[in-house]
């Protein structure tokens, strides 16, 4: 157990540790689209598919496999380009709000935007 990680468990054997600054992100990411609920069902709720998102990528390949463009280069393209949806992310490394990932049955109480394969915007600048 260390300070600067949270552990999430269904039991003893399957730990998950995730660190702070993701916690927080992930439950901001969560809480847009459970605005309805009341505060128990949703604390149980978001750590009931937070668990499940983290199962899903710790499986495929553990925490190192979320890459992502440094903050800078996000910044210059939404101001540049006025880019507001990243094409292939996740909900772990998304930086907007608005992006498209892999794993919608996982992703999606964090508010994907589905496959990328299957997004189909009218208009817009995309990363």
């Amino acid at each position: 157990r260390h300070a600067h990680t949270l552990d999430l468990f269904l039991s003893k054997k399957h730990i998950l540790k995730l660190n702070h600054e993701h916690y927080d992100k992930l439950a901001a990411l969560w809480k847009v689209t459970h605005q309805e609920e009341d505060d128990t069902i949703r604390t149980a709720a978001f750590h009931d598919d937070l668990y499940s998102l983290l199962a899903r990528y710790y499986s495929i390949q553990g925490p190192g496999f979320q890459a992502a463009c440094p903050e800078q280069v996000f910044d210059s393209l939404a101001h540049g380009l006025a880019v507001t949806h990243e094409c292939f992310a996740s909900p772990l490394n998304c930086y907007y709000g608005s992006y498209c990932s892999a794993f919608e049955n996982v992703d999606g109480p964090f508010g994907t935007s589905g496959s990328f394969w299957d997004f189909s915007p009218t208009e817009g600048s995309f990363q």
